[in-house]
C-alpha cells in the first residue's frame, strides 16, 4: 500500500514539475514571450476585447498592455455584435487547446472552438488596430458616383 502512495505522490510531482511556469502561476504569459508564439492567458483576468472579423478578436488580459490574438471556429456571423463573451476551459488558462471554447452573450446556446491564440507585442496590436481604425466598413457597397448607365432606345420595324 505504501507503494502505492508513494508512486501517486510521485506521479503527481511529476506532473506539476513539468506544468509550464506561466500556468502553474495562473497568470498571464510574460513580456517576453517570443513574437508570434503560442501564448495562454488567465480566463479571469480578460478584461476588454475587440473584434477584427469573425473568426479573429483581440483579447485583453488583465491590461491593454497584454494583449492576445484569438482565433475562433467556426466563423460567429453574430462575433461584430458581441458586447461580452464568455471563456470556457478546463483550467484556468485559455492557450486554443482542445476543450476551450468561448460563448457569446447574445448566443449562449452555441460554443466557439478557441483555435490557437497569440501574443501580440505593442507595435503588431498597434499596426493592427490602426490599420482596422482606417478601414471604412461597407465601402464598395455602395455605387460609384457618377451619371450611371444609360439606357438607349432601341428602334423597332412596324413589322416586329
Amino acid at each position: 500500500m505504501r507503494l502505492g502512495v508513494a508512486f501517486a505522490l510521485s506521479c503527481l510531482l511529476t506532473a506539476c514539475a513539468s506544468q509550464p511556469a506561466s500556468e502553474a502561476a495562473g497568470s498571464a504569459a510574460d513580456d517576453d514571450t517570443p513574437v508570434g508564439a503560442q501564448a495562454c492567458f488567465s480566463r479571469r483576468q480578460a478584461q476588454d476585447f475587440v473584434v477584427l472579423d469573425r473568426s479573429t478578436l483581440i483579447v485583453y488580459a488583465p491590461t491593454k498592455r497584454q494583449a492576445y490574438l484569438v482565433q475562433i471556429s467556426p466563423p460567429a456571423t453574430r462575433m461584430p455584435f458581441a458586447d461580452a463573451l464568455v471563456f470556457q476551459s478546463r483550467s484556468n488558462q485559455i492557450c486554443g487547446r482542445t476543450g476551450e471554447s468561448l460563448t457569446l452573450a447574445a448566443d449562449s446556446m452555441r460554443r466557439y472552438a478557441i483555435m490557437d491564440v497569440r501574443r501580440l507585442p505593442a507595435p503588431e496590436l498597434d499596426k493592427i488596430l490602426s490599420n482596422r481604425s482606417r478601414a471604412e466598413p461597407g465601402r464598395g457597397l455602395e455605387p460609384a458616383a457618377g451619371e450611371g448607365a444609360e439606357i438607349e432606345p432601341i428602334e423597332t420595324t412596324p413589322d416586329e
